[in-house]
């Protein structure tokens, strides 16, 4: 069996004449240059290598890739190197992650291990506690375990942990600031309705900056004058074609895994800011985990650097006749103990408009994750959003007589939601003479309870399960 390591990196050429360009790339692993392999490419400024490197030479365990090009006036670019683990081939038969564990700075006796449902590729979208913690700058550490209990490289990331916001109050973000290479003298700081989230999707200005390979910095600014780290991004700026006084998005070009040579091209609206929100057609690739890569062209025929996100293609069987047939939620962190599910009739697409019981959160923002399921018994990706809880109500009263699904049988109106969280309780308290009937499902979640005063009755035809 044949092992890979699959390599994605963008370079530009090293100097700025008119026609520099890259010809030729060499690699090797650890310290054994001798045995470097050297590969010629299609001359251009700018050169994805994208491709697949045979490592079965190698033995299992850690090792070092090491890249550079080449252009024409037979100049070498810096080295790049980059670690990675090779598996046996007991364990790469098993390459699915099963759990993920964290810890802080140097506190690995206090690492927290999370199992997740088994899948080759996970996206780490919750909250992780950070409580415990002083106020300051801190590392968070994550690495990743597959089913065979083999552990990924340790991912470290500095975050800073600012002051806890007075009981009640929202912190948001209220500005960015960004600049350009080292230039932070030239900073530009643009305030903006204050927020929670923010997504940047303004056009800076580059008219200053010289034609070549730069640095974008941004960092955001909340209520309480603190910063965020800053990212840096690479750009590439371009001078404009003759008569064309702004440059903006033309084409957007894609292709799948490492087949460029099939690439599409799909003609944009010119514009300077672009959200893709198209369809597209996958059905010519087997069933399982592929790379979708992504870029754009602007109106002076220059391209942007390649955009690349992992996706996995489920089997085809019953994909024409797919419908959502259940959903599931939970809230924060709790997606290992409070995980919400339920059928739904199929349908598609599924207009999800239902009260969802916010009861047992903690005042202020909180963190709602919801995900669908389809006919073939596959999970969408959690769709995730903040909520806030203005209001801590624990008791529901159900005073008047009849059926459950009657809002005006309850205590100013307040019937209980599908689902009753665990802080909340249900109290049966009917008119003289009249009786309660459960005419609608209800569930009851874990702790959440319900009582029946002396004397009142209750009818239970329909659903009431503890779950």
């Amino acid at each position: 069996m044949r092992t890979f390591i699959f390599i994605a990196i963008v370079c530009h050429a090293f100097v700025s004449l008119g026609q520099n360009s890259i010809q030729s790339y060499e690699y090797w692993f650890n310290g054994n240059y001798a045995a470097k392999q050297l590969q010629t490419v299609v001359p251009a400024a700018q050169y994805t290598l994208n491709t697949a490197i045979p490592t079965n030479a190698l033995p299992a365990g850690l090792h070092v890739f090491n890249v550079r090009f080449k252009d024409d006036s037979a100049r070498y670019s810096p080295t790049i190197s980059q670690f990675f683990y090779k598996q046996s081939v007991a364990a790469s038969g098993n390459a699915a992650m099963n759990a993920y564990q964290y810890w802080f700075d140097n506190q690995f006796a206090s690492a927290v291990t999370q199992s997740v449902a088994t899948a080759a590729t996970l996206q780490l979208n919750v909250p992780l506690s950070a409580t415990a913690l002083p106020d300051g700058l801190h590392l968070l550490h994550i690495r990743f375990r597959d089913n065979a209990n083999q552990w990924s490289s340790t991912v470290s990331q500095f975050f800073y942990k600012a002051a806890t916001v007075s009981s009640g109050s929202e912190n948001k973000i209220q500005a960015y600031q960004y600049w350009f290479d080292g230039n932070y003298a030239q900073a530009s700081t643009v305030s903006i309705s204050p927020t929670s989230v923010y997504q940047l999707s303004e056009a800076l200005p580059t008219a200053s900056l010289s034609e070549g390979l730069h640095v974008l910095h941004v960092r955001f600014k909340d209520q309480r004058n603190q910063w965020s780290s800053v990212i840096s991004q690479f750009v590439y700026t371009a001078k404009a074609a003759a008569g064309t006084a702004n440059n903006a998005l033309r084409n957007m070009q894609y292709w799948f895994d490492n087949d460029i040579s099939k690439a599409q091209i799909k003609p944009l609206s010119t514009t300077p800011v672009v959200q893709v929100t198209d369809m597209l057609d996958a059905n010519s690739l087997p069933d399982g985990l592929h790379i979708l890569h992504l870029r754009f062209a602007d109106t002076v025929g220059q391209w942007s650097s390649t955009i690349s996100q992992f996706f996995y293609k489920s089997a085809a069987v019953g994909v024409t006749t797919n419908v959502v047939s259940g959903y599931r939620y939970w809230f924060n962190d709790e997606a290992a103990n409070s995980m919400v599910f339920h059928n739904v009739p199929e349908q598609n697409p599924l207009l999800l408009n239902t009260t969802i019981d916010m009861g047992c959160l903690t005042l202020g923002a909180n963190r709602l994750h919801i995900q669908f399921l389809d006919k073939t018994g596959l999970w969408s990706t959690p769709l995730t959003d903040t909520i806030s809880v203005l209001s801590t109500q624990h008791i529901y009263r159900f005073t008047g007589n009849g059926n459950w699904s009657n809002a005006a049988n309850w205590l100013n109106n307040a019937r209980p939601a599908l689902d009753v969280p665990g802080c909340k309780q249900i109290i049966i308290d009917h008119a003289v003479g009249g009786t309660c009937i459960v005419d609608v499902p209800q569930y009851l979640l874990k702790n959440a309870g319900i009582t029946v005063l002396p004397g009142k009755t209750m009818v239970i035809p329909q659903t009431l399960q503890m779950k």
